[in-house]
């Protein structure tokens, strides 16, 4: 059985397209992690080891793609390499594909 965590949030917050070789994205801060699988509020991060986040931690996911992604919040938020804030951003385009 492959290591993982079940992050809380799933296609409605992360879309539904994935890539066979990225799959869904990855988390950033958790090294070799994978996002192999969704549901509609869940997220399966798939881990390369042993290491894994402690219940609770809050991670950056990185979404693929991320174009459906934007198009689903108001704002963006910036971070940093070492996952810190830095800036939000508006979506100005928000609702505005009808």
């Amino acid at each position: 059985m492959p290591k993982q965590v079940i992050l809380d949030a799933g296609t409605k917050a992360l879309g539904r397209e994935c890539s066979p070789v990225k799959e869904y994205g990855t988390a950033l801060g958790v090294e070799g992690s994978h996002l192999s699988l969704l549901n509609e509020y869940h997220g399966y991060l798939r881990l390369s080891d042993d290491d894994h986040p402690a219940l609770g931690t809050v991670l950056a996911v990185v979404p693929n793609p991320v174009c459906s992604v934007v198009n689903s919040f108001d704002e963006l938020i910036v971070v940093n390499a070492a996952c810190n804030p830095v800036s939000q951003w508006p979506v100005a385009a928000r609702g505005r594909l009808s």
